[in-house]
């Protein structure tokens, strides 16, 4: 039987094994639809499937007499803001480089752990941080070179969805008295609000209401990719990721990142034919040593450099 440590860690590896095909499908579909036009529909769909599994009670929550701010507030951070940045990053650069981006959260939020919570870390971890941002600088540089202006917007959109993780993470110990599943219906519900505005107005705007609710079936392509992004990635992974930090804590939780990163450059180099430059190559290699290089625990006595709560969401 399994032990709550080994369920924890089969959903870390199911929940990087689905985030780091999420680029792939992502990149695919804002190809062929608009930003808002797939995030609507992504978390409209993934909303829908968990309000019909709490209707026939497969899944229960009781969100009463418990306070709704925080997790108001946290969800407009990730997933909201984080998805549009991503998604609209996704419009410029490889889904390899998006993943990349991505696995330097765990950085992200251990600086600012240390700035907000006062959290120390280790040498090593120092070392790891400056690592991993050097190997962001080479990707970036060599990016805008050979993407120009729209690949540095791509880049700067990355930046904001790593911010919004990682302050997501810092906030997030606010969110303990909700069950993974209650936390996870919340985000979708929320999600499917704005995201719905947003595509709403932009569709009334240029005059194609008609085409975005038409979408899923007129388009093949989007509808493959809004299956996976949906039912697979918003609504069983978001399910796996709460309750693989619920069971190991987010600081372990954040030893898979590397993991998620890695598929992603394997999807778009090999399904996605996307190109694996030299530049590229080096800067994976720095900011991956830098992620597993900054996860190492400290072996100081009296020193805990990332408390729960520091981890990454994905």
């Amino acid at each position: 039987m399994l032990t709550a440590e080994r369920r924890g860690i089969l959903a870390a590896l199911g929940t990087a094994f689905i985030f780091g095909l999420s680029f792939m499908f992502t990149k695919q579909a804002v190809q062929t639809a608009s930003v808002y036009s797939l995030l609507s529909w992504r978390f409209f769909t993934a909303c829908l499937l968990l309000l019909i599994l709490r209707l026939t009670g497969v899944i229960r929550t009781n969100y009463r007499g418990k306070r709704l701010a925080p997790l108001l507030a946290l969800s407009l951070i990730y997933p909201v803001t984080y998805f549009i940045a991503e998604s609209k990053a996704l419009e410029a650069v490889a889904s390899m480089e998006a993943g990349l981006f991505i696995a330097t959260l765990p950085i992200v939020t251990m600086i600012l752990a240390s700035l907000v919570l006062k959290e120390r870390s280790t040498r090593l971890q120092k070392l790891a941080v400056l690592l991993s941002v050097a190997g962001v600088v080479v990707i970036t540089v060599l990016g805008k070179e050979a993407g120009g202006e729209s690949k540095l917007t791509g880049y700067v959109f990355l930046a904001a969805a790593v911010l919004a993780g990682s302050v997501f993470v810092i906030l997030s110990k606010s969110l303990s008295a909700f069950t993974s599943i209650e936390k996870t219906l919340f985000m979708m519900a929320l999600s499917t609000i704005v995201f719905v505005a947003l595509a709403v107005r932009e569709h009334m705007l240029a005059g194609t209401l008609a085409v975005w609710i038409a979408l899923p079936v007129r388009n093949p392509a989007f509808l493959r990719s809004l299956i996976y992004l949906s039912v697979i990635t918003s609504a069983l992974a978001f399910f796996l990721q709460n309750y693989s930090i619920e069971k190991l804590g987010a600081t372990r939780n954040a030893s898979f990142a590397p993991l998620t990163t890695l598929i992603s450059i394997l999807a778009g180099a090999l399904l996605m034919k996307e190109p694996v430059t030299p530049g590229l190559l080096i800067g994976a290699a720095m900011i991956l040593t830098g992620v597993i290089g900054a996860n190492r625990p400290a072996k100081k006595a009296g020193l805990n450099p990332r408390r729960e709560g520091a981890g990454v969401p994905k």
